[in-house]
C-alpha cells in the first residue's frame, strides 16, 4: 500500500482551487470597494452636523474647495488638520487618513455633483439656504469618479450619486 495522492487527485483538487479563486476574488474585491464608501457616508453625516452647528452659532455657512489636495484615488491620504481651511473652522477632522476628498458647495449640487465647485468662502444660513456636502473617491483606481453627496438638514439623506463606488 503507497501512502500519498496521485497526479490526478492533485489536478483535481488545484482546479477545484482555481475555479474558487476566479468567483470568490472578484466578489471578495467589490466587497472591499463598498465597505470603503462606509467612510463617505460617516464623514458627510459628520461635516453637515459641524456645519449646522457653526451656521446655529454665527448665521453663515463655511464652504469649502476638494480637500485633501490632488485626485483621489485606491490610497487613502492624510488629512492635515491644520491646512484644511473652513473645515477647521466648522471643527470636523476626520479619524486618520481618508479614500475621498470632501468639499461644501453652496445651493443643491447633489442632482449633478461633477458640476458642483466648491471653493472657500461663505453663505449666509437663511431660511432656503441649501449647501450640498460632497465626497468625490475613486476606490478601485480606474479613473472614473464615484460621489456621494447631502443637502442641508431638510434632505438628510446621503445619496451615491454616480460612478462605480
Amino acid at each position: 500500500m503507497k501512502n500519498g495522492f496521485t497526479l490526478i487527485e492533485i489536478l483535481v483538487v488545484l482546479g477545484i482551487l482555481i475555479v474558487l479563486s476566479v468567483v470568490a476574488l472578484p466578489i471578495y474585491k467589490r466587497y472591499m470597494l463598498i465597505a470603503k464608501t462606509s467612510e463617505a457616508k460617516m464623514n458627510i453625516g459628520a461635516i453637515m452636523t459641524c456645519e449646522d452647528s457653526y451656521a446655529q452659532l454665527n448665521d453663515l455657512y463655511l464652504t469649502e474647495a476638494y480637500y485633501p489636495l490632488g485626485m483621489p484615488g485606491p490610497e487613502k491620504r492624510e488629512w492635515n488638520i491644520d491646512s484644511s481651511g473652513h473645515f477647521k473652522d466648522i471643527g470636523f477632522a476626520p479619524a486618520g487618513k481618508v479614500y475621498y476628498s470632501y468639499g461644501v458647495d453652496s445651493g443643491n449640487k447633489c442632482n449633478n455633483p461633477e458640476a458642483a465647485n466648491p471653493n472657500h468662502g461663505s453663505v449666509p444660513a437663511t431660511a432656503g439656504t441649501d449647501i450640498s456636502v460632497i465626497a468625490k473617491g475613486d476606490l478601485d483606481g480606474d479613473g472614473i469618479f464615484g460621489y456621494f453627496c447631502t443637502t442641508d438638514t431638510r434632505y438628510p439623506e446621503i445619496k451615491r450619486i454616480i460612478g462605480d463606488f
